[in-house]
């Protein structure tokens, strides 16, 4: 049991590591696309038939989408509950929509679904770990990320967004949070169950 403990721990921190890797990916592939313009664009563009190195692009998300993949499975292991547990898989499913936003590149028929799910499946994911703590009885952080959810939904939904790469860095730096949040909460650093409740 301890040696599963310890591979979930460092499982969890690959998967933080994706927060790193993912901005670094688009932020180098822009650099090297200096055609891109944040305001007209999508990040998938960078990874288009006629990009500059689209493949950087490409397999940076599928890098990405294997370390959620990887810290997902962690969260499996330290759920607390069948709610929680769920709201784990539902995020692998999301780690498994990156990959395919990266093997699917822009322009092909999938590239839309993926990517749109890949946002869908993220945001029921944190929702479900906010009603599984609430459940668990740890009312405080469940209602924050609930009310994370809950807003970025609303805000996602209602906003005019001036390109879809406006609208999925937001939706980025929501997942960002609550990953920010989770490792606070579970305190995988330290003593497993700390947290802020």
């Amino acid at each position: 049991m301890t040696k599963l403990i310890e591979s979930a721990r460092i499982a969890f921190k690959l998967g933080l590591a994706g927060i790193a890797v993912a901005w670094i990916v688009i932020v180098i592939a822009a650099i090297l696309n200096p055609w891109f313009v944040f305001t007209r664009n999508a990040f998938s563009d960078l990874g288009a038939a006629g990009a500059t190195v689209p493949w950087f692009f490409n397999d940076g998300m599928m890098f990405t989408g294997t370390l959620i993949c990887i810290y997902s499975w962690s969260l499996v292991v330290f759920s607390g509950n069948r709610t929680e547990t769920a709201g784990s898989v539902f995020f692998l499913v999301a780690g498994l929509f990156l990959f395919m936003i990266g093997y699917f590149q822009e322009g092909t028929y999938p590239h839309l679904f993926v990517s749109t799910w890949f946002f869908i499946q993220s945001l029921v994911a944190i929702l479900a770990w906010g009603a599984g703590f609430v459940l668990d009885r740890k009312k405080r952080i469940g209602m924050v990320l609930l009310l994370l959810g809950g807003v970025s939904a609303i805000v996602a939904a209602v906003v005019r967004w001036p390109s879809t790469a406006a609208i999925e860095a937001f939706g980025i730096v929501v997942i960002d949070i609550w990953t920010i949040l989770m490792a606070v909460e579970l305190d995988f650093g330290g003593k497993l169950g700390r947290g802020w409740s």
